[in-house]
């Protein structure tokens, strides 16, 4: 009986030693997947988990040892991390601030004249519409400096009135003030005066400025380029294949070379008057001799731009038809003569020799023009040397 019973004892005894409960999930796992509960992990165990009295033998599993040094890192990083913005964090020293008597109000009246703030209706024309756009800061500003009328912020107008970003000639002659005087609030003085300053910094730079539609008049448009301000912009529409740089735009990149064409200045002073190198000078010459013959002169001048029967309708005199037609034919009657432009003496000799003309005794070059008898040019041949 006795050894019945030590064999039934060692036979439960052999069985709980196959059988290991992690200490922390209470789960069994296989050899592979637990540990020994060192002294470290038992630490981290009573501190995180608060489980205490764990025997000697007691396993844990991999993934709950994980879990307690994770759990430790973590805590560690957020006690260094409130370590480091306690030393670098420092709390701002309040200073009263002085009082000053003389300070201005938030909003002042000056005697400027301005106009009306309502967004039901347009400013300028005074008619109710849904599709009113507001006047931008620096038609705002425009408008204060060509009339000294004072546009309230917000206000709105219709999209006829705004050219090219600013109010157009027929607006600023047909707006009118309402009020002799306008409030000004700290906002609207300080983009007036960015605004001011913005002005000076840009025309600083320049000193013929064709980018600015009401820097150059009509006259000194004819002056300069042999166009008028109109026929300027018309040329311009033609002309689709110059790069902008930041140094020269397409506007002013055709300025140069109708500038040079007409008054036929050098590029050293053509670079005075643009504000830019003799070498800038010259690519903007290029690129627009280039776009203009790409684009312009094949739709202007040459036999392929236009028809026989348009030269018979449109470009032939009644007196010409008289004298050298008859009734039963209506022909294409066309002019042709040679002309002379004179030219400046050129540093090439071979050149300078051929341009010279022994009739005129001085240099140029022969062009054959080809015209109508209303005077409309239709091609030209050359030019020839001298």
């Amino acid at each position: 009986m006795t050894v019945l019973i030590s064999l039934m004892l060692n036979y439960f005894r052999m069985n709980e030693s196959k059988h290991y409960s992690c200490v922390l999930c209470k789960r069994r796992h296989t050899q592979k997947e637990r540990r020994q509960v060192n002294d470290e992990t038992r630490r981290l165990l009573e501190k995180y988990f608060a489980i205490f009295d764990i025997s000697e033998s007691a396993v844990i599993c991999n993934k709950c040892s994980h879990l307690c040094y994770k759990k430790k890192q973590n805590i560690n990083t957020i006690a260094q991390s409130q370590r480091s913005v306690s030393d670098v964090y420092n709390p701002p020293v309040k200073v009263p601030r002085p009082q000053n008597p003389d300070r201005s109000p938030p909003s002042v009246t000056l005697a400027i004249p301005s106009t009306s703030t309502s967004h039901s209706y347009c400013f300028v024309c005074k008619k109710p519409g849904p599709k009113l756009i507001v006047a931008s800061t620096y038609a705002r500003f425009r408008a204060y400096i060509q009339c000294e009328l004072f546009v309230q912020s917000g206000s709105r107008c219709c999209p006829c009135h705004i050219e090219d970003g600013i109010l157009s000639r027929d607006a600023l002659e047909k707006v009118k003030a309402t009020k002799s005087s306008c409030h000004l609030n700290r906002t609207s003085v300080l983009e007036l005066l960015q605004q001011a300053r913005e002005e000076v910094l840009k025309k600083e730079g320049k000193r013929v400025d064709f980018d600015d539609p009401t820097c150059l008049s009509d006259s000194d448009y004819h002056n300069l380029t042999g166009l008028t301000k109109e026929q300027f912009d018309d040329v311009l529409t033609h002309v689709n294949n110059i790069r902008p740089t930041k140094t020269r735009s397409i506007r002013t990149c055709l300025a140069i070379l109708l500038t040079k064409l007409c008054c036929g200045m050098d590029n050293q002073m053509l670079g005075t008057i643009f504000n830019m190198t003799k070498y800038q000078i010259r690519r903007a010459v290029q690129s627009a001799r280039k776009a203009l013959m790409s684009d312009f002169v094949p739709r202007n001048i040459g036999f392929p731009h236009i028809t026989r029967e348009e030269i018979i309708k449109t470009h032939t005199r009644p007196l010409a038809q008289h004298l050298l037609s008859d009734i039963t034919t209506a022909p294409a009657i066309l002019v042709l003569d040679g002309t002379y432009i004179y030219i400046q003496k050129s540093g090439n000799y071979t050149f300078s020799r051929r341009s010279f003309s022994m009739h005129k005794r001085r240099p140029l070059l022969k062009p054959m023009m080809i015209v109508s008898t209303t005077g409309y040019i239709v091609s030209v041949l050359g030019p020839y040397l001298a």
